[in-house]
C-alpha cells in the first residue's frame, strides 16, 4: 500500500479504509496527513465536510419534537465507479497480500461518524425505525463525466429512471451490471485508472420530513353552501370554506404538520346536507413536527373543531395507522346509504301511484353521467340500485322521498331523470312531472371508523 500512500491521491481515512478491520480504526489513527481533493470519498469523509453535515443536521432535527431520527445517505455515484477502479488497480498491482480486499465501504464511514456527532450534539439517538427521516444527499461537478463514459444500452428491466428534466438517470444497477462486465484491459477506456484526485468539494443538501400522521373520524355538515373540499373553478374559490378547511386546520396546525390530504368516503354535493352518524373521513397530515397524539389530545381536538364552527361537527377522532386508512376506499360501490329528498309536483299525485312505488325493492338504474358533472367526469353509464323507497306526503304537491341506495347513486338524477339520462327515474315510475327541492344524506352504513364512546379507542 506504500504506493497509495507516496502518490497523496486519497486521504488517510480512505487508505485506512483498506487495512483496518473495523470503521471506529477509520477515524482513530491520523498518521498520514489528509489531502485536499480525494480521489475516492471526494472528501466528504473530511473533518470539514462532516462539521458542516453535521451542524446542518442538527438545526434540522431541532424542528421535530421525536427523540428518534434515522439518517439515510446519498454519495455521487462516480463514488462505485472510482472504488472499482482501484480494487483493480490494488489486485493487479498486488498491493495487499490477500487474495481478496475487505474494504469498510464509504457510507458505511461517513454515516457511522455521523450518527456519533449528531447523537452527540441534538441529544437525540439515531434508530432505523424512527418516524424521522434525515435524508443527506451528496453531488459532485465530476459524476455527470465519470457517468457519461458507461454505455447506456436499453433493457427491459427498469434500470432507467427519468429525472425532472426528463433526462435518463443511470441507476446503481446499471453502473454495477456494467463493472461486473467490464473486462480488466479495458477499464482504462471508461475509468480513470487509478481513480484521479479533484480538485473541488462535494455540495450536500439535508431533506428532513417526518411520517405523516393519520386521523379518522366521522363528520356532518350543515349547511347548504359548503362545499366538502375547496370549490375552485379557474382560479376563482366558489364558497367561503369548506368541510376540508374547517377540519384540517385545526389538526394541521396542532401536529404543526407541512400539508394535509383529505380522504373521505364518497362525497355530497355543496347543497346537500350530511346528518346521521356523519360521513368517515380521514386526514394525512404531512410532515408534522409533533412526533404523535395521546388520547386526550386528540379528544381536545375534536372539542376545539366542534366550538370553531356551527357548520360542521366531528366526532370518533383517532389516530390510525395508514394500513387501516385503506379500508375507508375498501368495497365503495358496496356501501349503502339512506337519503332523504324533498320533492314537488305541480299536481297532486295519487296515494295508489305512491303506494305501487313503495312496494318496489331493488331497481336498477342505467345512470349516465350527470349533465352538472359533465365538466369533470367522462361520459359513462354506471349501473346503480335502490334498494327501498318510500314517498310521504307533506301535501298535494310536496313529499319527503327515504330512499337506501347503492353508494355512487345520482339521487337527484333519479328523482328527475336527468332528460332521460337515468332510468328508470322516479319521474317515471310515477308518471308524474316531479323535482327535487333539496336533499340529505341520513345515514352511511359503513362501520368504519370504530366508535370511540369507549376511552379505549382502537387505533389500529
Amino acid at each position: 500500500m506504500e504506493e497509495l500512500f507516496s502518490s497523496n491521491k486519497y486521504c488517510t481515512r480512505c487508505i485506512l479504509r483498506y487495512s483496518v478491520e473495523n470503521v471506529n480504526q477509520v477515524f482513530e489513527s491520523e498518521q498520514f496527513s489528509p489531502v485536499t481533493g480525494c480521489g475516492l470519498c471526494l472528501d466528504v469523509l473530511s473533518d470539514e465536510n462532516i462539521e458542516k453535515t453535521v451542524l446542518s443536521i442538527v438545526e434540522q432535527l431541532k424542528k421535530y419534537e421525536a427523540p428518534l431520527y434515522t439518517l439515510a445517505i446519498q454519495l455521487p455515484q462516480c463514488i462505485l465507479i472510482r472504488a472499482y477502479s482501484l480494487s483493480v488497480f490494488i489486485k493487479q498491482k498486488k498491493l495487499i497480500k490477500n487474495s481478496s480486499i475487505n474494504v469498510i465501504p464509504i457510507k458505511e464511514s461517513l454515516k457511522h461518524k455521523i450518527i456519533q456527532q449528531v447523537d452527540e450534539l441534538s441529544l437525540k439517538k439515531h434508530c432505523s425505525k424512527s418516524t424521522v427521516l434525515v435524508d443527506l444527499i451528496y453531488s459532485h461537478e465530476t459524476n455527470a463525466a465519470d457517468l457519461s463514459k458507461i454505455p447506456q444500452k436499453k433493457s427491459k428491466k427498469k434500470y432507467f429512471c427519468k429525472t425532472k428534466n426528463s433526462q435518463p438517470e443511470v441507476t446503481n444497477q446499471v453502473i454495477e451490471d456494467f463493472l461486473s462486465n467490464l473486462k480488466e484491459s479495458e477499464i482504462s477506456k471508461y475509468i480513470s485508472f487509478p481513480p484521479l484526485s479533484v480538485t473541488s468539494l462535494c455540495n450536500f443538501s439535508v431533506n428532513t420530513c417526518q411520517e405523516s400522521i393519520f386521523i379518522a373520524g366521522r363528520y356532518n355538515k350543515y349547511s347548504r353552501e359548503l362545499s366538502q373540499t375547496p370549490w375552485i373553478i379557474e382560479g376563482e374559490r366558489k364558497t367561503k370554506s369548506s368541510v376540508q378547511d374547517l377540519i384540517c386546520g385545526k389538526m394541521q396546525e396542532a401536529v404543526q404538520a407541512s400539508d394535509n390530504k383529505f380522504i373521505s368516503s364518497g362525497r355530497e354535493d355543496v347543497d346537500v346536507l350530511m346528518l346521521g352518524k356523519g360521513r368517515p373521513f380521514a386526514v394525512e397530515l404531512i410532515n408534522p413536527k409533533v412526533s404523535g397524539l395521546e388520547r386526550n389530545l386528540v379528544q381536545k381536538l375534536q372539542d376545539a373543531i366542534n366550538k370553531s364552527t356551527d357548520l360542521i361537527s366531528v366526532r370518533d377522532l383517532q389516530v390510525m395507522h395508514r394500513g387501516a386508512i385503506q379500508k375507508l376506499k375498501e368495497g365503495e360501490e358496496e356501501k349503502k346509504k339512506l337519503y332523504r329528498a324533498r320533492i314537488w309536483c305541480p299536481l297532486p299525485v295519487s296515494t295508489e301511484k305512491i303506494d305501487s312505488v313503495c312496494i318496489l325493492k331493488n331497481i336498477v338504474l342505467m345512470q349516465k353521467t350527470p349533465i352538472r358533472v359533465l365538466h369533470r367526469r367522462p361520459l359513462i353509464t354506471r349501473e346503480r340500485t335502490i334498494y327501498e323507497t318510500n314517498i310521504t306526503r307533506i301535501d298535494d304537491f310536496h313529499y319527503d322521498l327515504f330512499i337506501t341506495t347503492q353508494a355512487g347513486t345520482y339521487v337527484k338524477e333519479f328523482v328527475h331523470g336527468d332528460f332521460g339520462r337515468t332510468n328508470p327515474s322516479l319521474r317515471t315510475l310515477l308518471n308524474a312531472d316531479v323535482d327535487i327541492l333539496e336533499l340529505d344524506v341520513q345515514n352511511v352504513e359503513f362501520d368504519w371508523p370504530p366508535s370511540c364512546d369507549d376511552v379505549n379507542c382502537v387505533n389500529d
